[in-house]
């Protein structure tokens, strides 16, 4: 080998010696861009033998066909230097076809309409033009050196050119022009013995494909099929073995994974890549834009199942079917406490939960190993750094490593592994990245997510140049980040949620490949020097221009103005911006200090957000009104039309906020800790002067929630004509389902409701009736005087924060009325710090309630219930509760002897009630005899409870 290798070296020698000597010149443009602009001019007589293929394809164009069409595509395909653009020419200057299309000056938008798109040209402009121009008219487009076989693509076009009108007739014409087509389907349908999942599967493999291909099909693609309970396998089998090598490659690698493993889309398409089984499809296509090509074709051809999206609609986790395990190579093996030995084709290694260990010897043959553990028990140290650095010189060969939550705290050589291109190494105990880990040039992939006490990263860490993918997320002790962050221009995805940034790194606005960017903070802390080592500034985010998804901005008090502007607004594909001034709050500082350092108003001009955003956040903004970024009217319909979620959060000073109650897909409105507004819209400066419809109000709003709003008194300031009052008398929000008015004191008109589901109220002197013959699905209140407002039945009920009642009973005027009898299934009481006893006339009336729940009520004793021995309130439920929850009533000393009697009470929750916690415990406990019959019980203390908080945020 040594040979060769010295051989090739002299034979490039000796190129680069001819190179100079000759003075030769590097051409560096692709291949494929060499070629000169084709024009329609071509002199017939220099072409020879064309004639019969020029009939041929005028006949395609123009001939009878049976189908009703209102434009056709026809394909000349062959390899380079056939004729195939000669041909074009031919067909194009012929009389014929110029007799059938006279206007021969046809050139994509710019001839038709005299106007030249530019970048900023929206595909509705493109088309409006189009339509100008060209409806009812016949037109001629020829495409040349088109290197596309996407037949979505392909249609989209379709779509594009037909201005609007209906390609086909869709009704009866096509049904009786397919009489044949319909028949074959209807066969295949029977031999899918009419399972969805097999029709589905393999309608997704004949979509597209001619009718010899149905036909085809019909007779022999279903061979070797039987009816039985594996039918559906052999059909998913069947359709595997139709896909092209890299989608092969890229499922029968999910065999890696257990049955019912949550596969995360963008895990797998790391892994994917990692592994090199991605063939790009067009050969414009990034290689992760062909990864989710990939998955998305595995997803419509139902390799995968049960899939669940995120808030934007993207895929985020799916299962496979079993059919993954019976397709899985010889190269793929699943470690399990029963595994003594693994095959030696073996090259792909998952070792189940608890079964890592160093007793396999794999030597230099694996490319891909991956053991992830206990995250509860990852506290606790599980995996020997030293012996795992023991055996990376037998991993030799690894592209891909996962030891995901073992508890690792160093891994010194890490480096070794030269050829590593995924690197997994979340929820472990490092401290601290060995610097090794910069001689990895091939890593594509760096997992360190919930690495709690990493602090750093290595100096050199710019050395990872084919870093693409980052996540830093939840580690919470990192700090900073080292300079020449702005060297890795490969990174598509760099998530540093959680981390507590005082600054970005300097230069990310050279990162213009970055899609995915969770988190951009700056100005957390004073700068210490002038030459701003390691601090990002706002006008970094401006070349952002690839950003997708979501993204937070925290912008600290020490931030200063850098003389940049429109820092989002170019920022197109992002469709979810908050920008917060409230970091300091979450760790420990007081939010309401401000030392004037920070000029809110004008870095606010400078975050104008992108007008296709649909949910925006605004959180400890100091500033008085919100900027109209150079817009006549303060109306969000106008500029950021698409809003669905809009929240406003701890702006203590803000006066005045936008018209938003025309925004026509808003359905979310969140505002909080508004110190100092006082009405929600100023009539005089938003009146509906440009047409647009008055009446309308929150077409679409379904959430509304306003707390703390201590100035607020109603939703419009009274400063118009009686016309205008009268008018806004009769709006009404049509589609609320929930609405929450908490701590609103001065709040003295509010429009109507309509048909609510869930209402809150606490703090809220002047409220209306609800209004509609509705059920109220929720109702969350804390006086109980408002509930005789409370027009409309409840079925759940949740009192809180009274500090007044004493007893149940002061509620039985309320309960014994028909809409709480009949109707309530739940109530839930909750901190009211003198609620020492149920009562008597109180719950004894909700005889159909279902659920009964107690939290943080510090005096509440069932003792005080048990002197008159009656066994009420708890006798009127026995036939219809079945579920109780006491959380954290520290009074309660014992269970009520009427427990016994609760015949249909199936659930019981206790949880921080020490005393009854004694009392309840199996077998001797004393009030164990009262709920031994209860089938489901949980009773526990705190700190099992905060084992489960933390687990869920990892997970």
């Amino acid at each position: 080998m040594s040979r060769q290798v010295k051989d090739i070296k002299e034979q490039l020698d000796t190129i680069v010696s001819n190179h100079h000597k000759f003075g030769l010149s590097v051409d560096y443009n692709p291949i494929c861009r060499r070629r000169e602009e084709t024009c329609s001019y071509v002199d017939a007589g220099d072409i020879i033998g064309r004639e019969d293929d020029k009939k041929v394809v005028i006949d395609m164009l123009l001939g009878p066909n049976d189908v009703h069409e209102s434009f056709r595509f026809v394909t000349i395909v062959g390899v380079g230097g056939l004729g195939k653009t000669a041909l074009a020419q031919l067909v194009y200057n012929d009389n014929e076809v110029e007799a059938k299309f006279p206007d021969p000056k046809l050139k994509v938008v710019e001839l038709v309409s005299g106007k030249r798109p530019d970048d900023t040209s929206s595909m509705e402009f493109v088309q409006k033009q189009f339509q100008e121009q060209l409806r009812e008219k016949k037109y001629l487009l020829v495409l040349d050196d088109v290197w596309n076989e996407d037949c979505e693509k392909w249609r989209n076009l379709c779509r594009f050119l037909i201005l609007g009108q209906e390609a086909f007739d869709k009704g009866e014409h096509e049904h009786a022009n397919h009489l044949e087509l319909v028949e074959i389907g209807k066969k295949i349908v029977e031999k899918c013995y009419n399972i969805p999942l097999a029709i589905k599967v393999v309608g997704s493999l004949l979509f597209g494909q001619h009718m010899n291909k149905w036909q085809t099909f019909e007779h022999s693609g279903f061979a070797g099929i039987g009816k039985g309970d594996n039918e559906i396998m052999s059909i998913l089998k069947l359709s595997y073995h139709n896909l092209r090598p890299s989608l092969k490659n890229c499922f029968s690698y999910c065999a890696l994974f257990p049955k019912d493993y949550r596969l995360k889309r963008k895990e797998l398409i790391s892994l994917w890549i990692a592994q090199g089984y991605i063939a790009s499809l067009d050969r414009d296509q990034s290689i992760e834009d062909a990864a989710e090509e990939h998955f998305l074709i595995l997803v419509r051809r139902c390799f995968f199942q049960d899939v669940e999206k995120d808030e934007y609609g993207d895929i985020e986790y799916v299962k496979m079917h079993d059919v993954a395990q019976e397709v899985g190579r010889e190269e793929i093996g699943v470690v399990s406490s029963n595994t003594t030995k693994l095959g030696d084709k073996v090259r792909h290694v998952n070792f189940a939960r608890g079964t890592f260990s160093q007793s396999y010897s794999f030597k230099s043959k694996i490319r891909s190993l991956i053991s992830r553990g206990d995250f509860l028990s990852g506290f606790q140290v599980l995996g020997d750094s030293v012996a795992v650095d023991a055996q990376i010189d037998s991993w030799i060969g690894l592209r891909v490593l996962c030891l995901q939550s073992i508890g690792i705290k160093r891994l010194d050589s890490i480096g070794n592994l030269l050829h590593l291109r995924y690197l997994d190494l979340s929820n472990s105990q490092l401290q601290a990245l060995s610097d090794s880990i910069t001689r990895l040039h091939n890593l594509q992939t760096l997992d360190l997510t919930y690495c709690i006490h990493l602090r750093e990263l290595p100096k050199d860490f710019s050395k990872l140049v084919k870093l693409r993918y980052l996540d830093l997320s939840g580690c919470s002790d990192l700090s900073g980040m080292p300079s020449g962050m702005d060297k890795l221009i490969n990174l598509r995805h760099f998530d540093l949620i959680r981390c507590d940034l005082s600054s970005m790194p300097s230069g990310m606005g050279k990162l213009t490949n970055l899609r995915v960017l969770p988190l951009f903070v700056v100005g957390m802390e004073t700068r210490v020097s002038t030459e701003e080592q390691c601090m990002g500034e706002l006008k970094d985010l401006k070349p952002l221009t690839n950003l997708k998804g979501g993204i937070v901005i925290e912008i600290g008090k020490f931030y200063k103005n850098d003389g940049g502007e429109e820092y989002l607004k170019g920022l197109k594909y992002l469709t979810k911006v908050e920008i917060s001034f409230l970091k300091p709050i979450r760790f420990g500082y007081n939010a309401d200090e401000d030392d004037g350092c920070l000029e809110w108003e004008d870095v606010m001009e400078k975050l104008e957000p992108p007008s296709n955003l649909k949910i925006f956040s605004l959180c400890g903004y100091m500033g008085t009104t919100i900027p109209w970024w150079g817009r006549a009217l303060d109306n969000w319909a106008l500029s950021l039309p698409l809003l669905v979620e809009i929240n406003l959060l701890y702006c203590k000073n803000l006066e005045q906020i936008p018209s938003l109650s025309k925004l026509c897909n808003l359905k979310s409105l969140r505002l909080e800790h508004l110190k100092k507004l006082e009405y929600m819209e100023n009539t005089s400066s938003n009146n509906a002067n440009e047409g647009e419809d008055f009446t309308a109000f929150f077409p679409s709003l379904k959430l509304l929630y306003i707390h703390d709003l201590g100035s607020l008194k109603g939703w419009w300031r009274e400063d118009d004509d009686d016309d205008d009052r009268i008018l806004r008398s009769s709006f009404t929000f049509p589609r609320l389902s929930e609405l929450d008015i908490i701590n609103c004191p001065k709040l003295t008109s509010f429009p109507s409701r309509g048909s609510l589901e869930d209402l809150g109220l606490d703090e809220v002197d002047c409220f209306g009736n609800s209004q509609g013959n509705v059920v109220l699905r929720e109702l969350l209140i804390d006086d109980g005087g408002l509930l005789n407002l409370i027009n409309s039945p409840v079925n759940e009920l949740h009192i809180f924060w009274n500090e007044k009642v004493e007893s149940l009973s002061e509620y039985g005027d309320v309960f014994r009325k028909y809409k709480y009898t009949s109707y309530l299934r739940s109530l839930r009481i909750s901190h009211c710090s003198n609620l020492r006893r149920l009562g008597r006339g109180g719950l004894e009336h909700l005889t159909a309630l279902e659920s009964l729940e107690f939290i943080k009520n510090d005096q509440l004793s069932f003792s005080e219930d048990e002197v008159d021995d009656d066994g009420m309130p708890w006798k009127s439920l026995q036939h219809c509760l079945r579920s109780l929850s006491i959380n954290n009533c520290r009074a309660i000393k014992s269970l009520p002897e009427s427990m016994r009697n609760l015949a249909s009470l199936q659930n019981l929750v206790i949880v921080r009630c020490p005393e009854i916690q004694k009392r309840c415990k199996e077998p001797d406990g004393e009030d164990w005899p009262k709920i031994q019959r209860i089938p489901n019980q949980s009773i526990h203390s705190a700190l099992k409870q905060i084992a489960i908080y933390i687990f869920t945020l990892n997970f």
